[in-house]
């Protein structure tokens, strides 16, 4: 997909994609200690960059999993 994202996607299309692909790895990631203050701060920072996306994409799905994983 280089050679053709480069050629054919903008820059919005591109910068969209480099922050979606950090928000799945974040979204794969399992804690070993689901409730530390560390995995809840690292929680909230993921729902962050989820609610800025919302006005461009539907991550109602992802949101609600983050959601439910906060304490």
């Amino acid at each position: 997909c280089v050679k053709f994202c480069e050629r054919y996607f903008s820059s919005e299309t591109k910068i969209f994609l480099q922050e979606w692909q950090m928000i799945l790895k974040a979204l794969e990631h399992r804690p070993f200690q689901p409730t530390s203050t560390a995995h809840q701060k690292f929680l909230k920072e993921t729902l962050k960059k989820l609610n800025k996306l919302k006005s461009s994409i539907n991550v109602d799905t992802e949101i609600i999993s983050v959601e439910s994983q906060l304490i």
